[in-house]
């Protein structure tokens, strides 16, 4: 801490309130700066603080912020050969080392079973329950979960009940519970509005509340999310929440149609400082808002900026949030035909070393029907109209049994834009009634009208091919304008005279003049 702070120099003048010595006022100012920093999320702050220092105190706090920087190896160093004379520090030491442990194990072998002394204090055993739920719902078991978060949440400081609360919501999400997941995102949000204060726990919130408001059309909740966001200070360590809570917040102002507020949104999330994959989500954002206002350049653009991070950065398997950013990626680019979007896929999919989407993503249905519908995007545009409707089904299928209405809605418009109107096209029309000002709302009524326009049958990369059609341009020279295949651009030409009913382009150029004329 700078030495002019209101916490030394209080203790330089009155030390008689603490009846220390120097060394140890000195300590109580370190700590108390440190516990400032961790309320913060300014992890570094905290390590530089208190790497070294052997009090317990010093010792547990640094070994939690380690924890939360998944530096899970050196939790154990931190702990190793320290002497914790009270009980509830020892306990607090054990709860530590089993939680690195058991996040440090690839495998998911180990579970969190630490040894707490009989003695430890009730508080200590609410911050056991906790981790004891986080495990549990890690590996699954989302009863065991439930048990262990309510005593922690019972029977815990404002610390655990904050922790506590927030994993009571995601275990609800992943319940398939949305509505009751945000109503403890908000309860969280009131945990943390006193006295008590940890940023990382606000941030994680954030991102959460944000996500399921927008996928259950919870626009109720947007000024809440503008405010709390609002005053965040985006540190190192909440960069990555941060990012996510802003994306889905534009999204629920496009909802709304508020565009202005969506790119404003984004422009101010790409503003913060994050590593890589996760700087590029926001470009893939803003790529796909601009191509939906038809400023194709400037999408193209941002998606340009997004691949080249992704190709640069790296993730592990276990990363999941970072495996997501490549997929979302492959998801907007795919329905701009861009043909990287396969690229990106296979990119986020072979981390795991599978080819499968579902195999890949194994532990986590969302993020494997996301992945289901970029796969399917890209077969769309590559004239596989088959294939990508099995796909999108699949994922809208999932989509509407876990309850996020907002990619139901657009799975179900992608199946429009493919094979028409159907089932799942009559049942977006009435999600979609509580939303009239939405871009969403305005493309399904587009879509349902193809008669009036050949291209709303089509989809954006068949459109693209039969402009080209249209301008008198070859397969030949269609594939070298467009960048694709031979191959892709005969299967997409293929597409467009089954949906449009001719047999050759003559026909075809013929159908579109009179659509045209029509209109006019």
């Amino acid at each position: 801490m700078p030495k002019g702070s209101p916490i030394r120099r209080l203790d330089d003048v009155v030390p008689s309130l603490h009846g220390r010595s120097a060394e140890g006022r000195e300590f109580d100012a370190t700590l108390a700066s440190a516990r400032l920093a961790w309320s913060q999320a300014g992890y570094d702050e905290v390590v530089r603080e208190l790497s070294g220092r052997s009090e317990p105190e010093a010792r547990i706090l640094l070994a939690r912020t380690l924890l939360r920087l998944r530096e899970f190896a050196a939790v154990g160093e931190v702990l190793r050969g320290a002497t914790f004379e009270d009980p509830d520090d020892a306990g607090s030491a054990a709860i530590l080392r089993a939680a690195a442990a058991e996040r440090a194990d690839a495998t998911g072998a180990t579970r969190f079973t630490p040894q707490l002394p009989a003695e430890a204090g009730p508080l200590v055993r609410a911050a056991a329950e906790y981790y004891a739920a986080l495990s549990a719902w890690t590996h699954g078991d989302l009863a065991g979960a439930i048990a262990h978060a309510e005593r922690a949440v019972d029977r815990g400081d404002a610390d655990v009940r904050a922790l506590g609360t927030e994993l009571q919501a995601w275990i609800e999400a992943s319940n398939h519970r949305p509505a009751t997941a945000i109503a403890k995102f908000l309860e969280t949000l009131d945990n943390l509005g006193g006295a008590y204060r940890d940023e990382y726990v606000r941030a994680n919130t954030l991102r959460g509340l944000a996500f399921f408001a927008c996928g259950s059309f919870d626009v109720a909740v947007l000024p809440r999310l503008v405010a709390e966001s609002a005053t965040l200070r985006p540190t190192a360590a909440i960069a990555r929440s941060c990012i996510s809570a802003q994306q889905s917040i534009a999204r629920l102002h496009a909802l709304v149609g508020d565009d202005a507020a969506c790119y404003e949104t984004l422009l101010g999330a790409r503003a913060v400082e994050a590593p890589e994959p996760f700087a590029a989500l926001i470009d893939v954002a803003l790529a796909e808002f601009l191509q939906r206002r038809g400023n194709t350049d400037a999408a193209a653009l941002h998606r340009d900026i997004a691949f080249r991070r992704l190709e640069s950065a790296a993730w592990s398997a276990a990363d999941l949030e970072a495996r997501l950013v490549p997929v979302l990626f492959a998801f907007e680019s795919a329905a701009a035909g861009d043909p990287r979007a396969g690229r990106a896929l296979t990119k986020a999919l072979s981390v795991a070393g599978k080819r499968d989407p579902i195999l890949a993503f194994e532990h986590d249905e969302r993020a494997a029907a996301f992945a289901l519908f970029a796969r399917g995007r890209i077969a769309a545009s590559r004239g596989k109209s088959e294939v990508a409707v099995a796909d999108i089904r699949k994922a809208v299928a999932f989509w509407q049994r876990c309850g996020d209405r907002l990619m139901f809605c657009e799975g179900s418009l992608e199946l429009m834009r493919i094979e028409g109107e159907s089932a799942p096209s009559r049942a977006l029309a009435a999600e979609l009634h509580e939303i009239p000002r939405s871009w969403l709302s305005k493309e399904a009524e587009r879509l349902a009208a193809p008669s009036k326009s050949p291209r709303a049958q089509l989809t954006p990369a068949e459109a693209r091919v039969l402009d080209k059609i249209c301008e008198g341009l070859t397969s030949r020279q269609i594939s070298k304008t467009l960048g694709r295949s031979p191959s892709t651009v005969r299967n997409q030409t293929i597409s467009i005279f089954r949906k449009l009913d001719v047999n050759t382009r003559a026909a075809l150029v013929a159908r579109v003049m009179d659509s045209g004329a029509r209109r006019g």
